[in-house]
């Protein structure tokens, strides 16, 4: 994704969505494997650029919230992100997948599941949404909704390694 929305970017410097997509590529990557200064820089300049050329986008403030969020741990600024980005697109899934994985981050367990079940609704094959909801149920010791979520889970991607995580439930669960 990241090379394709790189390449989008370069064949036409306008193209906002493309540089949004392209930060939410380096941010993710920061997150999950390089972190890095120099991942984290590249994640705010496409975002940057999204924003000066289209301010009101949602995808660019998504990716800016996505940036205070994994990059700088400021969770604050990453709401304010995302609520300018929910009322340009109160439809979008991954929005409140990221909403809810502050919300979580912060321990507002009902704001959290909210905005997480939300999420799911909004994409009901994401395994990773799912499993975010089977965690939020577990740390709460919440143990038939976090089974729900896990089982679920397992449906949608029956080769996942989350079946490790039904040995953290038993563990949980019986002490």
């Amino acid at each position: 994704a990241e090379q394709m929305y790189g390449r989008a970017t370069e064949l036409d410097p306008t193209f906002a969505l493309a540089f949004a997509r392209l930060a939410r590529s380096y941010i993710s990557q920061f997150h999950f494997a390089e972190r890095t200064p120099g991942r984290l820089a590249l994640a705010r300049s496409a975002a940057d650029s999204s924003l000066r050329l289209q301010p009101d986008l949602a995808e660019a403030h998504l990716a800016l919230g996505q940036i205070h969020y994994w990059g700088e741990l400021d969770y604050e600024a990453a709401l304010r992100e995302f609520r300018i980005a929910h009322a340009a697109d109160p439809g979008n899934g991954d929005l409140a997948w990221a909403r809810g994985l502050v919300e979580r981050r912060l321990g507002q367990w009902d704001q959290a599941i909210a905005s997480l079940r939300r999420a799911l609704a909004l994409d009901p094959r994401s395994a990773v949404k799912t499993l975010d909801l089977f965690e939020v149920h577990l740390r709460r010791r919440e143990y038939a909704e976090a089974e729900r979520y896990l089982s679920r889970a397992l449906e949608l991607e029956p080769n996942s390694p989350a079946y490790a995580y039904r040995a953290l439930l038993m563990v949980a669960r019986d002490g």
